[in-house]
């Protein structure tokens, strides 16, 4: 949920259309590799396989471009001709589409919270309102996607870094590092010899989220509320869990992602803006028409959103049931987690719990 797992989604589909064209291209080099042989030098074989590395390399570099690289242009890390951005969505009617906060009730215990967040530190997402302080202060456990103890935070960074002997310039090559590494250290202020450790998850992950403005995401705010009133703190996933599903990834999908992330920094920076607008007035049917906007392999998009959204929200759900049942729980989770029919708040009402909206949750309400 949130910003990080939509622009993993959306390259993740970029990466499919790079396959596609990989493979019509395959197939042409497979016809025509023994053509004009002996005039090319060399066995057919030897032919091939020159043919065969010559398009892997202008496959690749159409990764970021998202069309056909041209012959004349200069090889660099980002090729010119950027893919056109989807158009804009169609917003239409949404399960749970409107509202941040709400009150989940069941007979026989106390009315718990859900309440949506966003993964930004901006100002405007962690001036909280006070509506989601008032449920805050009123409960006595406070559930996240995942509790980010220092355990948990030693695992991810164990997790982000390359084993030995693999570097992340030998992964991507050199010009491409540079290039990346570049944008890394105006921005996250991190030393080229740090990034060339780490995994190419790890960097499209944070090359995904805005430079920090200086203060806490408001996950951290919300959690470092909760520790204040001492309330127990819960993660309704450890940490194990999360960084599987992105280590899981192949590391050629990996890469490609990478690529794509970091020749596409505008459109992403863009994106977050309108994400974010959509966040403060807490329309989730706008953001998770944002989300949806048309990919080019639909079934993989599809595949990937079950693997980190519904997947998920189906587990949380039968995780959620023994704070639910005890009463007085907040529970913040990324906001896309919350809407539709595969939504976590539609799972709970099928479960038989009363789920209204509460009033005010939002920073700047649509008109």
């Amino acid at each position: 949920g949130g910003v990080v797992s939509l622009m993993l989604q959306r390259r993740l589909a970029a990466h499919q259309d790079l396959q596609a064209r990989w493979r019509e291209r395959r197939r042409a080099v497979y016809t025509t590799a023994g053509v004009g042989a002996n005039s090319a030098g060399g066995s057919p074989e030897q032919v091939w396989s020159r043919r065969v590395v010559e398009e892997t390399a202008r496959i690749l570099r159409d990764a970021a471009a998202g069309g056909v690289s041209r012959p004349e242009a200069a090889p660099g890390p980002c090729p010119p001709g950027q893919a056109p951005e989807a158009a804009s969505p169609q917003t239409g009617e949404l399960a749970f589409g409107r509202g941040l906060l709400w009150r989940i009730e069941a007979d026989g215990a106390p009315p718990s919270h859900v309440f949506g967040t966003i993964h930004l530190g901006d100002p405007r997402v962690t001036a909280i309102p006070d509506p989601v302080r008032q449920a805050l202060n009123e409960s006595e456990t406070f559930i996240t996607e995942v509790e980010m103890h220092p355990a948990a935070q030693a695992l991810y960074a164990r997790s982000a870094r390359l084993p030995e002997g693999e570097t992340l310039h030998g992964l991507m090559g050199l010009e491409a590092f540079q290039h990346l590494a570049r944008i890394v250290a105006r921005r996250y202020d991190i030393s080229p010899s740090s990034l060339d450790r780490l995994t190419p998850w790890a960097v499209f992950t944070l090359l995904s989220r805005p430079p920090s403005a200086g203060g806490q995401p408001l996950d951290s705010v919300l959690q470092g509320l909760a520790a204040s009133r001492h309330m127990a703190v819960h993660g309704l996933e450890e940490m194990e869990e999360l960084v599987d599903m992105l280590d899981t990834l192949p590391r050629a999908q990996q890469l490609a992602i990478l690529q794509d992330t970091l020749c596409q920094q505008e459109a992403l920076e863009r994106q977050r803006k309108r994400l974010l607008s959509l966040y403060l007035a807490g329309d989730l049917a706008g953001m998770m028409a944002e989300n949806n906007r048309p990919h080019g392999d639909e079934a993989l998009f599809q595949a990937f959103m079950e693997r980190t959204l519904y997947g998920r929200n189906r587990r949380w759900v039968g995780r959620l049931i023994p704070y639910l049942a005890q009463g007085r729980a907040f529970i913040a989770v990324g906001a896309l987690h919350l809407p539709g029919e595969q939504g976590l708040l539609r799972l709970l009402q099928t479960r038989g719990y009363r789920v209204t909206p509460v009033p005010g949750g939002v920073r700047h309400p649509k008109p």
